[in-house]
């Protein structure tokens, strides 16, 4: 997603290939933290910040589409400059959608970020029982990368050496 890609609504189509491209930027800006890459991190931070606030004015047509947009909100603001205001709007709208959902991977993960912003662990508990259900030679990257993020989260201390 550029720059300017953001000022136009994304087709309803398009909307998971736009969530998950941002989705990558943000994994991507975790691991530029060398100074080599700080105009690069800037920039990458600066564009994920407008993408989280421009998907919030997104009207969806179904609840995958909401949640696919909250969970792309919610995994932008853990990145970069939090809003607080626009992380509670993407919280109460995941918490709202999810009830709508089959038990799959986006309910999974949406349950982590819920849990990561909320500390509620009725949302941790229910993203490990959907985990369960997959096997584990079926989990793709990002599901081992979200695993280990709750991990770190429910059991902190776990994760200190």
């Amino acid at each position: 997603m550029t720059n300017s890609n953001l000022s136009t609504l994304p087709k309803q189509e398009e909307l998971e290939r736009v969530c998950y491209a941002l989705r990558q930027k943000c994994y991507r800006s975790m691991f530029l933290m060398d100074s080599d890459y700080l105009d690069d991190y800037t920039s990458l931070i600066s564009e994920v910040s407008a993408a989280c606030k421009h998907l919030l004015t997104v009207e969806t047509q179904s609840p995958m589409e909401e949640a696919l947009i909250c969970l792309t909100v919610l995994i932008g603001y853990n990145v970069t400059i939090r809003n607080e205001e626009n992380i509670t709007n993407a919280v109460d709208r995941a918490k709202a959608v999810l009830p709508q959902l089959a038990d799959d991977r986006l309910k999974a993960h949406l349950n982590i970020y819920i849990y990561g912003e909320t500390e509620d662990e009725q949302y941790a508990d229910e993203a490990y029982r959907l985990f369960s259900q997959f096997p584990e030679a079926s989990l793709v990257e990002e599901d081992k990368w979200a695993l280990q993020c709750l991990e770190d989260i429910v059991h902190p201390s776990l994760t200190l050496s």
